[in-house]
């Protein structure tokens, strides 16, 4: 992941993990952007749309979405639907229940499938 330090209309400049590698420019076609949802998981990690959960004590997966107004997790169960809205999950402790950022839908697709 990089941050975006400047936009154009066909690309962005971005800033490598490595600060000492200069800043490079990507077509809008080379990256998908990631909201941050302003919470953290248990191991103090920021969560993003997209970003899949795992709850440690069921080993279940969630993963993370924006929904009327707000983010929201879905079990990646298909059947079993939403587990809650991610700003009145965050009040519990994430790192007492165990629950981290395993991945996300962009670059590991393969934990979208039960």
């Amino acid at each position: 992941m990089h941050e975006v330090i400047a936009m154009s209309n066909n690309s962005v400049t971005c800033r490598p993990e490595k600060f000492l590698e200069n800043p490079f420019v990507l077509g809008y076609k080379e990256f998908e952007l990631m909201q941050f949802t302003g919470v953290k998981d248990g191991c103090g990690d920021d969560i993003y749309l997209g970003d899949i959960l795992k709850f440690e004590e069921t080993n279940y997966l969630y993963e993370v979405r924006f929904e009327n107004g707000s983010y929201v997790c879905y079990h990646l169960r298909k059947d079993w639907g939403k587990w809650g809205n991610l700003s009145r999950i965050k009040d519990h402790d994430f790192s007492e229940h165990k629950i981290y950022v395993v991945g996300n839908i962009y670059n590991n697709p393969e934990l979208l499938t039960p």
